[in-house]
């Protein structure tokens, strides 16, 4: 019996695909991944927002006490 061969996948195809699957998977993307950086982590048996990781609320008022800094002296 010869061997049949696969049909041609096209790129719109495969672009479907990739779209439909990326839509069933809600745990991976850009998204959840910079809420994993800077959020702490999830909680199932909490459903309200994340709170900021302890670094990135220092980091946050480090940053914003430098700008009052410069503000004020660059005012005078």
């Amino acid at each position: 019996m010869p061997m049949r061969t696969p049909p041609r996948v096209t790129s719109e195809q495969v672009s479907d695909e990739l779209g439909r699957f990326l839509k069933e998977r809600t745990d991976i993307g850009l998204c959840n991944w910079l809420g994993d950086l800077f959020l702490e982590p999830r909680n199932p048996f909490q459903t309200g927002r994340r709170q900021p990781k302890r670094w990135v609320s220092v980091v946050g008022a480090l940053t914003g006490f430098a700008l009052l800094i410069v503000c004020y002296f660059h005012v005078l």
